[in-house]
């Protein structure tokens, strides 16, 4: 049947468009989901009411295919999850034992459809949102400010100005405000700022620019209605830069007087505070050091250490400062800067002890156990951060737990929701694509991979930096695409140290790339391999010591992939430092890695066996005693 001629579903909070092939939400947000689900989902739609046997979906969604009932059944589980029910839910679908299953909620059967020249829309694009009648009246995102003074080298004040308005409105109780990932995502891209408010669910926009000169500042301030596009609220501020924190509360409260009086809310004034640090420069240099440390690379981050150095010998009290640089020495573990760790700790103790309300500081401390593979310790963090921060956000920190443990699964929910606050933040949709590699590949997990990946790439993330080129290389082995594996290891190849790049370490990657791909190239990827091996652990840092180790199993090399995993913990012991990427020894083609009896072991000395007792097993797996039991199925 032609799709167009197909009628449309209304079920909840989500419309089935048959014709685009696309379900969405009541705010007209995109419901991620693979072909399968969804063809699975219509099916279950034009039945509802009715029990429909597993043989009659198996057959009307994978016709002419041969595909078992544990398919179909992790195909409603992922079903489930998308439609936030869970996936034990029974909302919307009900299992019924040993038989089928029943679509159960009501559901509006809309036999209109589109002219067929309408404009098609694809599934995994991001489509405009329908305006959000659902969105709450008292809520808020805060854009950043626009740098209008002419010198590049102060686009840093407006983004910071932003941000520190975010903190304040996040304090106003009943006041929605999505956190700085969610609203800085939209920065340098034209888009109009209603469709941000669907994305976002508000139903205001701030905006502003900021003009510098010399001491003297001028600040102005939009307050934008998400349903008519109309200003509001408009007001330009020219101060001395010493009255930063009295013309940010300032703002903060004719915000929040505009807001009761244009959109009829209740809301109360914002309390006073005390500033975040009694000295302008040092509040300039934090800012300052904000804006360079998200960029990402061993240099910059270097530089904003040093300027929130210099930020804390202007004020010692500083605390915010303290924490984010606590946060930023955590990253140097990736560029190979171990005695980052202890110092991370040293600064973020240091600043909860001035201001036991920083999140950066509880972030920071949980990264540092996780670190040294203290799980239980690093959960905790993890939840005092989401509980003292000041807004939305912080999710993603969870999930990268929960990914690290083997609750594949769960990680990937975390970040859903995490993403579904942000959908226009490309950091969201590369770690979406990550953790879509470590599940079942039965469960559109690659497909899942390659759209965040892209969705990642065309929201502005370059394809060489976090973890795309590892998702572009496990889905170009998936693809059977050897020329994708030898793109991403010559991207992962870039950002090698220069001491393995004298080793000849591009070389050795080239050959594991062949080695992977054509069987007759595979016993030079292994001895290459084995060969770099004997490098001394501290020049690979914890994201290539994982790459090593998974390519070892891959290239069927068990003993001297667990040889070097012990080498490396050996390392991570002695300098409390590494573990913290283990996540990639979940992907499903390193299945026969962790049903190697030695895998509980490596477990154990992970620090893992310790946190699953309290917790709970890893997906598809069982714990007795000290040894995990794998019930995966085979890979592939």
């Amino acid at each position: 049947m032609n799709p167009g001629s197909q009628p449309s579903y209304e079920f909840g909070e989500y419309r089935l468009d048959p014709r685009q092939q696309l379900l969405t939400d009541r705010s007209g947000a995109p419901v991620d989901l693979s072909p399968r689900a969804f063809d699975l989902l219509q099916y279950l739609l034009a039945h509802a009411g009715a029990l429909v046997d597993k043989t009659a979906l198996l057959k009307a969604v994978w016709p002419n295919v041969v595909v078992d009932e544990n398919n179909l059944s992790q195909h409603i589980s992922a079903l489930r999850r998308a439609l936030s029910e869970g996936e034990d839910g029974r909302r919307y679908i009900l299992t019924v034992p040993g038989r089928g299953y029943r679509f159960v909620a009501e559901v509006t059967r809309n036999e209109t459809q589109p002219p067929a020249d309408a404009p098609q829309t694809s599934p995994t694009s991001r489509a405009p949102k329908a305006p959000d009648s659902a969105a709450p009246r008292a809520s808020i995102a805060v854009l950043p400010f626009t740098n209008v003074s002419g010198d590049p080298s102060n686009e840093y004040f407006g983004d910071g100005m932003a941000e520190e308005l975010i903190h304040l409105l996040s304090r106003v109780p009943g006041l929605k405000v999505p956190a700085r990932t969610s609203s800085f995502a939209y920065k340098g891209k034209n888009v109009d700022v209603r469709q941000i408010a669907r994305d976002l669910g508000v139903a205001t926009v701030l905006e502003g620019s900021v003009r510098s000169a010399g001491q003297r500042l001028r600040i102005t301030a939009q307050l934008i209605d998400a349903e008519t596009g109309y200003h509001f609220m408009s007001q330009s501020f020219d101060r001395e830069a010493g009255d930063i924190f009295k013309l940010q509360d300032e703002i903060a409260a004719g915000i929040v007087t505009s807001l009761m009086l244009h959109m009829n809310v209740a809301l109360q004034q914002l309390a006073a505070r005390s500033p975040p640090t009694s000295d302008v420069q040092a509040y300039q240099l934090y800012l300052l050091a904000l804006s360079i440390g998200a960029r990402g690379s061993a240099e910059v981050t270097l530089r904003a250490i040093e300027l929130l150095g210099q930020a804390h010998e202007l004020d010692p009290r500083f605390a915010h400062a303290l924490a984010v640089r606590a946060t930023l020495r955590v990253a140097l573990i990736f560029y190979g800067y171990p005695d980052a760790v202890p110092q991370a700790e040293r600064e973020a103790r240091q600043a909860l002890l001035l201001d036991p309300g920083i999140s950066d500081a509880h972030s920071a401390l949980g990264l540092v156990s996780a670190v040294r593979r203290r799980w239980l310790e690093a959960e905790e963090h993890f939840r005092a951060a989401r509980q003292t921060h000041r807004g939305s956000g912080l999710l993603h920190y969870t999930a990268f737990l929960s990914a690290s443990v083997g609750y594949r699964r769960r990680a990937r929910d975390i970040l859903l929701e995490e993403y579904q606050r942000a959908p226009a933040a490309p950091l969201l949709a590369a770690l979406l694509a990550a953790t879509s590699i470590g599940l079942p590949l039965s469960a559109g997990a690659t497909e899942d991979a390659v759209h965040y990946a892209q969705l990642a790439v065309d929201l502005g993330s370059p394809k060489h930096t976090g973890p795309l080129p590892v998702v572009h290389l496990y889905c170009g082995l998936r693809h059977g695409r050897p020329t994708e594996v030898q793109e991403a290891i010559t991207m992962l190849g870039t950002r090698l140290p220069p001491a393995l790049q004298v080793l000849g370490a591009p070389h050795i990657l080239q050959q594991v790339g062949s080695g992977l791909t054509d069987p007759t190239q595979r016993a030079a990827a292994v001895e290459g391999l084995c060969a770099f091996t004997a490098a001394e652990p501290k020049w690979f840092g914890p994201e290539l010591s994982v790459h090593v180790i998974v390519w070892l199993a891959l290239l069927g090399e068990l003993d001297a992939a667990y040889g070097f995993a012990a080498r490396i913990l050996d390392y991570a012991v002695q300098t409390q430092t590494m573990g913290i990427f283990f996540a990639w020894i979940w992907i499903p083609e390193l299945l026969p890695f962790r049903c190697d009896p030695r895998f509980s072991d490596l477990a154990q000395r992970l620090g893992l066996i310790e946190f699953w007792k309290v917790r709970g097993p890893p997906d598809e797996c069982e714990l007795v005693g000290n040894r995990l039991v794998v019930h995966e199925g085979a890979p592939g």
